[in-house]
């Protein structure tokens, strides 16, 4: 289990695999969205303040919507980044 914490919130436990989208929406927290995940909409954008060695890298799908600036801006979709291991991640939701 990865631990996820979100804005000023408490850190919340995640399960390997799961999305930052996920969380979010089980833990009512405020990450907007409307295409649920498919990726279309790049309205639940989020920056990776810490643990980027624990998340998903940028596939295909996501790149096609953000470009290639992760490096720069830190920005990553919430429906398209997975936890892929164990350690401590925070994000902070740049769509409010």
């Amino acid at each position: 289990m990865a631990d996820l914490k979100i804005d000023d919130n408490a850190p919340v436990s995640v399960a390997i695999g799961e999305t930052l989208l996920e969380v979010s929406k089980r833990e009512s927290s405020t990450i907007p969205y409307s295409c649920d995940g498919v990726p279309a909409c790049a309205r639940c954008k989020v920056i990776i303040v810490k643990g980027e060695e624990h998340i998903s890298v940028m596939e295909e799908k996501e790149k096609n919507l953000m470009g290639n600036s992760y490096f720069i801006t830190k920005e990553r979709l919430a429906c398209q980044t997975k936890i892929i291991s164990d350690g401590d991640v925070e994000i902070k939701n740049i769509s409010e």
